[in-house]
């Protein structure tokens, strides 16, 4: 397991799946090192600051982390 994965496996709010098309679902975030911006899935904001910005910061926002490169790609919803 991914240690994203073991990172959110215990945390309220947030699933985590492995994606089945190139193209997520409505809600849905792609992990591929993007900022997440206020307004976004502002719980999964809040959990990154918390637990200090894991996966580094642009700015003010924390972002997601970078998973592109993985075979089986995953999404997360918070």
């Amino acid at each position: 397991m991914s240690k994203v994965l073991e990172m959110w496996e215990h945390m309220p709010g947030v699933e985590v799946v492995y994606a089945v098309s190139a193209t997520p679902p409505q809600g849905w975030l792609v992990p591929d090192g993007s900022p997440l911006a206020a307004g976004t899935a502002d719980n999964l904001r809040d959990l990154l600051i918390a637990n200090g910005n894991p996966f580094g910061v642009s700015g003010a926002d924390p972002l997601l982390p970078d998973r592109s490169g993985e075979s089986l790609p995953y999404i997360i919803k918070a």
